[in-house]
């Protein structure tokens, strides 16, 4: 359990009408300018008065001072201090805005480690670089082809996985893994590739190993745990039939569908490409 009070047997009158820190609220404290260690403190004096039991020490957009940099974690260590003199807990946040993974880009200027997409065509995009060198390199590459048949009404009839070189009897369809866009909510980089288990350990080294390495001494005083937030989902999981190309992510769960249950085009490539992916 999070409290060590937890283990006791009975929950007293006096802690039921004056409640310490562990059983009060905690808000979501919104780090979002030029970090000042006086308006922090001034801040959490605030939410003491206000009966709060603690914060959550919360990254978010409009952030001015370097995320895990040697300033922020000044400005951390100070909130924990304060904390402790306030009998206050302060919750740590594992991210820069949300979601868990890229620490604020610091992962994903590691181009192998970003998020990926499967994006099929019916042209030839000419993205035939090798793929190991591909994925160091972030540039597109070709995942398979596809011989592709449809009836008359525009549903998939036959389909077979075919050489790049090879001619289609029907539609030949090109199968490419292409990384996600740099954006400015990553700091100009990109998500993470959450099913990469060497991304999460990169993530694990900068963002948990850094804590680890200001405020270990913390961890049973002030501090009580990281406050992580799930994987980002996909913003483009539309897959539409009758457009030139179709943008879809890679499934996370699931059992895959048979062959038999598929008859938009789209949906077979795509789980017969995912499976070549994973597989």
């Amino acid at each position: 359990m999070l409290y060590k009070k937890n283990g006791e047997k009975t929950l007293t009158k006096e802690l039921f009408e004056n409640p310490t820190c562990e059983y009060r609220a905690a808000p979501f404290w919104s780090w979002n300018a030029k970090l000042d260690k006086a308006q922090l403190e001034r801040q959490i004096g605030y939410m003491k008065q206000m009966g709060f039991g603690g914060f959550h020490m919360h990254p978010r957009t409009g952030l001015d001072t370097e995320y895990l940099s040697n300033e922020f974690m000044e400005m951390i260590k100070a909130c924990c201090d304060k904390a402790e003199a306030e009998q206050m807990l302060a919750w740590l946040y594992d991210e820069d805005r949300w979601s868990s993974g890229p620490a604020g880009g610091k992962v994903t200027k590691h181009k192998k480690f970003r998020r990926k997409r499967l994006m099929l065509f019916t042209e030839d995009k000419g993205w035939n670089t090798p793929k190991e060198s591909a994925v160091d390199k972030g540039v597109p590459y070709l995942l398979a082809c596809y011989d592709v048949v449809l009836d008359k009404d525009g549903f998939l009839a036959d389909y077979s996985r075919i050489g790049y070189g090879d001619s289609a009897g029907g539609t030949k369809w090109y199968a490419y893994v292409v990384n996600e866009n740099e954006s400015s909510w990553f700091n100009n980089q990109t998500y993470v590739d959450a099913m990469d288990a060497e991304a999460m350990q990169e993530f694990i080294k900068v963002t948990y190993e850094r804590y680890n390495e200001v405020i270990s001494d913390r961890f049973d005083r002030v501090y009580r745990r990281y406050l992580p937030m799930s994987p980002m989902p996909t913003m483009n999981t539309a897959v539409q039939f009758r457009r030139r190309s179709i943008q879809a992510e890679f499934p996370t769960a699931g059992p895959a569908s048979s062959r038999r249950n598929i008859r938009r085009p789209t949906e077979a490539i795509y789980l017969m490409s995912c499976l070549s992916f994973f597989g």
